[in-house]
């Protein structure tokens, strides 16, 4: 089962990794609605959400309008989008004196967490992303729970809903909890059995005895969080009561799960090595399910270099119409031609580009690997997946020269293929099966890319060269390692490979 509510906790954080020190405070904007203060104290960590925000603030806000005894506090950790004026203007209107604002850079999430933890006059604490929201008759009956709840942890319910609204995920909280039901990841809780963010309320006094978040941690702090209370024996509530909504998108920080997976193994493994028997008939399970996901994390990462470095030198099968159609514009452009280099074609190749151009002399035929002067008026290059072909291209032309260069890789449709190819490797490192693709296809991946040549495809952009037309062909089943993902991945693209004209530009004089 593919485990969504890993991929999409603390998105509303969306900055790059933060490395700076530990925020100076700035709050603004002080004061609560309540002479007893809040039952509830909701913080919400922001970096750059701006799409997001107002509909975050405006589902505690009309949880605030029923009546509920709750506050708000929006810490922003140096936003650059927006999302910084939206949350000032929210801490500033009129009848917002429930809102606070805390300002300043922070050492990361966990970090800007804890610090409106620390300044909460609530009973419970919990947290909402910036992406994310409350159902308002949902949280309002859950603070009527917490009114009276003498529980250190109290967990509601919360579903995942795509940009679209529908609901794609509906993990179910562990019970009972214990640290086993946090430490068997592929069996419980990456196969749903887990406990989403937006639906967990600590009480103040658990938090102050046990102290923050784990600001190490950039992927997976709650887990971690809540594993350290149920070690600590501290008291779960259930309340089937749904609270929340998580928002599935593609700007979530925890998209990257081979990072989201290594980050948790590191401190389960140093949990399970601390508890030893304390962990009883679990231990054995556990420690197979951490080795397990180990094993194929190593793998998926290897599949994934591998994958960076030669899935792009692929060559291509040549496509007739593609080809005619970029050696009829270079006719097209460049009129009588009068010196004429084909590099890397056969007889039969240089006998059609040789009639369709009717070069004023016959054609040289070049290696492409062989310097040659740049004299050429016109270059048609048979592409075979060698990484400078464009610097060859550019060496062979006179300024104001073109050229045809047939069969080569489209990057960008390369990328947006790859990108899904590693999207698919990485969501299966916790399926709990005992390879990370289906049968054995992740040790064909590895033997196949091991006996490939590390040929780097040369992205540095100095040949110079201008596009003056491509035709785009071929999709994932005409790639030999791309075939190997058919079926796994949605949407096959087309384009993986292209016929181009490009063009030398020519020496400007005074």
């Amino acid at each position: 089962m593919k485990l969504l509510h890993r991929e999409v906790s603390h998105r509303g954080y969306v900055g790059p990794k933060p490395t700076s020190k530990p925020r100076a405070a700035i709050v603004v904007a002080m004061g609560t609605n309540c002479q007893d203060g809040p039952v509830l104290s909701i913080v919400m960590p922001v970096l750059n959400a701006a799409e997001f925000l107002p509909r975050a603030i405006e589902s505690v806000r009309r949880v605030h309008s029923l009546g509920c005894r709750v506050e708000l506090i929006l810490a922003d950790g140096g936003s650059t989008d927006g999302s910084l004026e939206i949350a000032r203007s929210a801490a500033s209107a009129a009848g917002s004196d429930w809102i606070r604002l805390i300002e300043g850079p922070d050492s990361g999430q966990a970090d800007a967490i804890n610090t409106g933890f620390a300044t909460a006059q609530g009973r419970f604490l919990g947290w909402l992303n910036a992406d994310d929201r409350y159902r308002p008759t949902g949280l309002a009956s859950m603070a009527e729970v917490l009114e009276r709840s003498q529980s250190d942890v109290v967990v509601g319910r919360c579903v995942f809903v795509n940009m679209a609204g529908r609901v794609v995920h509906r993990p179910v909280p562990p019970d009972p909890v214990t640290p086993a039901s946090f430490l068997k990841l592929l069996s419980g809780w990456y196969a749903g059995r887990s406990m989403a963010q937006p639906e967990v309320f600590v009480a103040r006094r658990t938090f102050e005895r046990m102290g923050g978040l784990d600001t190490s941690l950039y992927y997976t702090m709650d887990h971690e969080y809540w594993l350290r209370l149920a070690v600590s024996g501290c008291v779960f509530e259930h309340v089937d009561c749904l609270v929340a909504e998580q928002l599935v998108h593609a700007g979530q920080k925890t998209a990257d799960n081979a990072a989201v997976v290594g980050e948790q193994l590191g401190y389960c493994r140093d949990y399970v090595q601390r508890l030893g028997s304390e962990l009883g008939e679990d231990r054995e399970a556990i420690e197979r399910e951490l080795g397990l996901l180990g094993r194929k994390l190593g793998i998926a990462r290897r599949l994934l270099a591998g994958l960076r470095n030669d899935v792009c030198q692929e060559q291509s099968k040549p496509n007739a119409s593609a080809d005619d159609e970029i050696v009829w514009r270079l006719a097209r452009s460049v009129g009588r031609v009068r010196s004429l280099a084909c590099v890397g074609m056969d007889e039969n190749e240089i006998r059609r580009v040789r009639e369709r151009l009717n070069p004023a002399r016959p054609p040289v035929v070049v290696s492409a690997r062989l310097g040659v002067e740049s004299v050429f008026d016109a270059v048609v290059l048979r592409s075979d997946g060698f990484p400078h072909e464009r610097m060859v291209v550019s060496g062979l032309l006179r300024p104001g020269g073109i050229a045809a260069i047939l069969g080569e890789q489209d990057l960008t449709q390369c990328d947006v293929v790859l990108n899904r190819v590693r999207r698919c490797v990485c969501d299966r490192i916790t399926f709990n099966t005992p390879t990370v693709l289906p049968g054995d296809l992740d040790l064909v991946l590895l033997a196949r890319l091991r006996s490939r040549g590390r040929m780097r495809r040369d992205e540095s952009g100095q040949d110079g060269l201008e596009v003056v037309h491509g035709v785009g062909y071929g999709n994932l089943i005409d790639h030999q390692i791309f075939g190997l993902f058919q079926g796994l991945i949605a949407r096959p693209n087309t384009g993986l490979w292209r016929s181009v004209l490009v063009r030398k530009p020519a020496v400007s004089g005074r």
